[in-house]
């Protein structure tokens, strides 16, 4: 089949997708988001028909719909309709950033060192970063948690123009921060293909800010605005490390081109901005040794058990190794009284765990015998039948505990383990 298309030029294909992004996001498209009560149609919709393809099912799923873990606000919005229209300032998005910081992904330090701390935030850049995550990270307070403002609604139609003023063309940081809550978004609703887009243009600002090396952080004032930085670089990485797997990928960003430290704790630190740094290094530790697999992979396909073995107990002993290094907190093997478990430390806890039972199916399921197969099992098929149902089993029980409803509320953050999810369940179908 021939595609016929008026593109010459890398400049057409950039400007084309540029185009289409624009497209996506305009002001004339669909809203940021539906309001509580009104109907969630057609932003679901795509242009694409997946009805062949095997990761139909991972497309399209909104995790909280599908649990119906939140409550029906309907009423309530339509009660705020009526209501004094709110005047928007730095103040009421700072407070609602404190406040729902736990419903977003951990890529910022305490909101309140950023106006004085960072080159790059501009009074200007200030309100525009506000608005673009109280919008992104306040509609999982609003819509899955209990703890929603009555303010929500307008405050989101007048921070709506402020979060869109972004030019795709122009890599910086700031572009940088927009996409990523921008793609967090997308995939809470499914949106996979925008966000994987997003992630392509997120991939090559941080390449050609030098984010990846030391050199792209010379012009940070200190060691927060480093580390803010380097947050924003690394939770792209992560995202890359996840998405490219929904269309069975690989990630765009080498690790062997990635020269910078992970994300640190430094002095002056309070208790909330070092737990949400020590469950970022434990994700990208994790994520490391899924890319370890993934680059085995290609290799060990194609070649005798006998010479898949060594390789495969190389790789299983980093998995060892990772889960024996891990406190004993995050392990459950404490003895004594427990400690208090704040809602990040049980997010490093269950989140860590269920990333290394995850890298066990990775690294098994592609010698899992075939299914209606009748004949004797090789080692190494039994081998991967049993480490894989193990993990799977050990991951239903971790989600479970996880997302109990006699703890509090859903925790927000399974939204990025959804894949996680969706894999424990594919392989008891395939086990």
């Amino acid at each position: 089949m021939t595609l016929n298309t008026n593109i010459r030029l890398l400049d057409d294909l950039r400007a084309t997708l540029l185009k289409l992004l624009g497209a996506m996001y305009g002001r004339a498209g669909l809203p940021l988001r539906p309001g509580p009560g009104k109907p969630d149609i057609s932003q679901f919709q795509t242009p694409f028909n997946y009805a062949t393809n095997r990761q139909a099912a991972y497309q399209n799923m909104i995790v909280f719909e599908k649990l119906n873990r939140y409550q029906d606000n309907s009423h309530s919005y339509q009660t705020m309709q009526f209501e004094t229209p709110i005047i928007i300032n730095e103040v009421a998005l700072e407070e609602a950033v404190v406040k729902y910081a736990d419903c977003g992904f951990p890529v910022f330090v305490t909101p309140t060192r950023w106006p004085d701390r960072y080159p790059f935030c501009t009074s200007e850049f200030s309100q525009s970063t506000h608005a673009t995550i109280y919008c992104t990270t306040n509609i999982h307070g609003s819509r899955f948690h209990r703890h929603r403002d009555v303010e929500v609604e307008q405050l989101v139609d007048l921070a709506f123009p402020i979060v869109h003023d972004t030019d795709l063309g122009n890599l910086s940081v700031e572009l940088i921060w927009k996409l990523f809550y921008q793609v967090t978004y997308d995939l809470d609703y499914g949106s996979i293909e925008k966000a994987y887009l997003n992630i392509g243009i997120m991939v090559r600002a941080c390449f050609a800010l030098d984010l990846h090396v030391p050199a792209g952080y010379s012009e940070c004032k200190d060691n927060f605005a480093i580390e803010q930085a380097k947050r924003l670089f690394w939770c792209t990485w992560l995202f890359d490390s996840l998405v490219p797997q929904f269309f069975g990928l690989s990630a765009l960003m080498n690790p062997e081109d990635i020269k910078v430290d992970l994300p640190c704790i430094i002095e002056g630190m309070n208790h909330y901005e070092i737990e949400r740094t020590e469950y970022v290094r434990y994700m990208i530790k994790a994520r490391m040794i899924s890319r370890q697999i993934y680059q085995a992979k290609a290799t060990l396909s194609s070649q005798e058990e006998a010479h898949v073995m060594p390789k495969v107990t190389s790789l299983e002993q980093v998995l060892r190794t990772f889960h024996d290094g891990l406190p004993a907190w995050i392990k459950q093997e404490e003895t004594g009284s427990p400690i208090a478990e704040t809602t990040w430390r049980r997010r490093i806890r269950f989140c860590t765990l269920i990333e290394n039972c995850t890298n066990w199916i990775s690294l098994y399921r592609q010698f899992l015998p075939p299914m209606g197969e009748l004949r004797n099992l090789t080692h190494l098929e039994k081998l991967a039948l049993s480490r894989c149902t193990e993990s799977a089993n050990t991951l239903q029980t971790l989600f479970i505990a996880w997302l109990a409803p006699t703890f509090q509320e859903t925790d927000c953050m399974f939204r990025p383990y959804l894949y996680h999810y969706m894999a424990t369940i594919d392989t008891y179908k395939v086990s």
